[in-house]
């Protein structure tokens, strides 16, 4: 690695060619000075004006810096994250063909429920045969009853036949006897008591699914899965903490926007009165916007920008509050704004936002650095059938992967949240927590590893999903104090900010579980 660096540096100083770039503040200027504060290359003006304060240094001593720190900085990512990198990989892989041998798990399921079936079928059997055994028994008994009153029968109908004959006779002696032997067969007799059948009935049992659950197993994952891989941990739940909660003087806090670490540029609901807060809730700066903003923003470039929807326009937000506009939009009225990481803008707009009007507009663009559309959302995919696929777009971001996630006011009770891919597609939609009946989402932000966190003003809660859109969990805003979340936000440090009814703010760190 080192003598590929020699050879580079050697060839460079051969050539002592340089390469020029020009300003991204004065096209015209030529950088020639580099501020660690912002991480860019600045012109002599830049130097002196914006960056003025800053930590500025000359290109030639930041390259002369850059150049021993690049091998330096190649050297690490070879020994350490490479290394970490592939050593998760072998466990991935090792994971994925455990995972997938799951053969003499099914097997050992087949036969565990055969199992069950023989024990069924023994089951069945015996019942089977208690049923046929009580049958026969059954009749056996009617079979000599019936024998013992044929008898009765037949001698009866004997004695009448002789009966009938011995009348006739003279000899008394033969009536006589006769008379007594009737007499006999009278009294002898008893009225057979004649047992009811009993008919052999069933009675099914009750269908248990968790008794035959538990009859026939749990399949169960052994192990730590946090120990497999770090890099899945987009897909698992969060843990919260609340570090700060604070009220600012306003009615409703609408957006956040973040120039600093420690602080926050506050846009109140229904109000031109904004101001600059930290954590701790101390009001570093306090304006009069001379218009009341919908949503803010941060470029790139460290520039705030800021939708003014009564007056259709994008405006720009000075350092001390001044808006400057540098896009008119009419006829459409801008409602949300969010700048992505390549430069770009997104822009949820509306022209005659009821649906039932035949030229309205309600859609998602997508500008470049020159504010030329490069992205239109606006229909469904079907070209013969073309139907508006937004109702009332209010708020817009940009998830790690490209995603576009847009909040969408179905009426103004309801809603749901969109997600499109980077040329438009709608990948999924989310209507909200499943244990809720109903959702109402104001506010969309998005951290790095995909999660997507939504503020549900009716529910008093923040749902948290995942990149596909899946419900992972809610953060509830109650406990604490802050009804009807609104504004979402994720600061320089990654905490979350939530802001809502009566100005309450709350400021929360992140934590992964699993």
């Amino acid at each position: 690695m080192e003598n590929i660096f020699e050879k580079i540096e050697e060839k460079y100083i051969l050539e002592k060619k340089e390469i020029e770039l020009n300003c991204s503040e004065h096209p015209k200027e030529i950088v020639i000075a580099f501020c660690d504060t912002c991480q860019k290359a600045v012109c002599f003006d830049c130097s002196r004006e914006s960056h003025r304060d800053h930590k500025c240094f000359k290109i030639e001593n930041k390259a002369a810096d850059a150049r021993q720190n690049i091998p330096k900085l190649c050297t690490q990512i070879e020994n350490k994250k490479l290394p970490i990198l592939v050593t998760t990989l072998d466990k991935i892989n090792n994971c994925k063909s455990q995972v997938s041998k799951t053969d003499d798990i099914i097997q050992k399921i087949h036969k565990r429920a055969n199992e069950l079936m023989a024990i069924i079928m023994e089951e069945r059997d015996s019942l089977i045969d208690q049923c046929k055994q009580s049958s026969i028994s059954q009749e056996k008994y009617f079979q000599i009853e019936d024998s013992i009153v044929r008898r009765y029968i037949d001698l009866y109908n004997i004695s009448l036949q002789e009966a009938s004959d011995v009348v006739k006779s003279t000899n008394n002696i033969e009536l006589v006897l006769f008379e007594s032997k009737l007499k006999s067969q009278i009294r002898d007799f008893k009225p057979r008591a004649v047992r009811p059948s009993s008919t052999p009935k069933f009675k099914s049992g009750k269908s248990d699914r968790e008794v035959i659950k538990n009859m026939i197993g749990l399949v169960t994952c052994d192990g730590n899965f946090a120990d497999m891989t770090s890099l899945a941990d987009g897909l698992v739940g969060i843990q919260v903490k609340l570090v700060s909660s604070v009220r600012y003087s306003c009615l409703n806090v609408a957006s956040f926007c973040f120039q600093d670490n420690e602080l926050a540029w506050i846009n109140p609901a229904e109000s031109t009165i904004g101001g600059v807060i930290d954590t701790k809730g101390t009001e570093h700066k306090r304006f009069d916007f001379g218009a009341e903003m919908s949503d803010f923003t941060i470029t790139d470039r460290n520039i705030i920008l800021g939708t003014d929807t009564k007056n259709k326009r994008i405006v720009r937000v000075t350092n001390n509050g001044i808006l400057k506009e540098v896009l008119n939009t009419a006829p459409l009225q801008p409602h949300g704004i969010h700048a992505c990481r390549n430069g770009d803008l997104l822009i949820t707009q509306m022209y005659k936002a009821d649906p039932k009007s035949v030229d309205s507009k309600r859609l998602v663009h997508r500008l470049g650095k020159d504010y030329t559309v490069k992205l239109t959302i606006q229909f469904t995919a079907s070209f013969f059938n073309k139907k508006h696929i937004l109702n009332h777009p209010r708020r817009v971001t940009e998830s790690c992967n490209g995603d576009i996630i847009v909040v969408d006011l179905s009426t103004e009770t309801s809603g749901k949240v969109l997600a499109f891919d980077f040329v438009g597609k709608l990948r999924f939609t989310y209507e909200g927590n499943p244990r809720r009946s109903k959702f109402l989402p104001f506010d969309v932000c998005c951290d790095s590893d995909l999660r997507i966190f939504v503020s549900d003003f009716y529910n008093h809660e923040i749902n948290v999903l995942g990149c596909d859109g899946q419900f992972i969990q809610e953060i509830p805003t109650n406990m604490e104090g802050l009804l009807n979340p609104i504004a979402i936000a994720f600061d320089k440090k990654d905490k979350l900010w939530i802001g809502g009814k009566g100005g309450k703010i709350l400021i929360y760190v992140i934590h992964k579980t699993i």
